[in-house]
């Protein structure tokens, strides 16, 4: 387990150097403009393998009227609902089980993202 202490005061003398990208090639992108997820099979940008019930919830397929994912205005939303007492939500990766897809150890990575507040949620 690894753990990062932080000082109670952030100023600016803890800012880092700036980051020179210009060296950089950009290897994978995704603006969500449209949505881009199968099943585990290969195919596609992202892979949304359904999973064997997890603690109280499951991981429902990207196909079929279950489908927890959706994109608009340049937004991916996975939504989780409960039905008949188990939470229904999924999960998103790029490479699948047998190595099919895009993955890369090194770099410089970047995202946005907003999670709801409520509890449980991560972060």
């Amino acid at each position: 387990m690894a753990a990062i202490a932080l000082p109670g005061d952030w100023t600016g003398q803890y800012k880092g150097s700036e980051l020179n990208l210009s060296g950089f090639k950009l290897s994978f992108s995704d603006e969500f403009n449209t949505l881009d997820v199968v099943p585990n099979n290969g195919t596609g940008k992202w892979f949304a393998p359904v999973h064997a019930p997890y603690g109280a919830a499951t991981f429902m397929s990207p196909v079929g009227a279950t489908n927890p994912f959706s994109v608009s205005d340049g937004q991916l939303t996975i939504t989780m609902k409960q039905v008949d007492g188990v939470w229904q939500s999924g999960t998103m990766q790029t490479v699948n089980s047998a190595g099919q897809g895009f993955a890369q150890e090194y770099g410089y990575f970047e995202m946005r993202a907003a999670f709801h507040g409520g509890a449980g949620a991560w972060p």
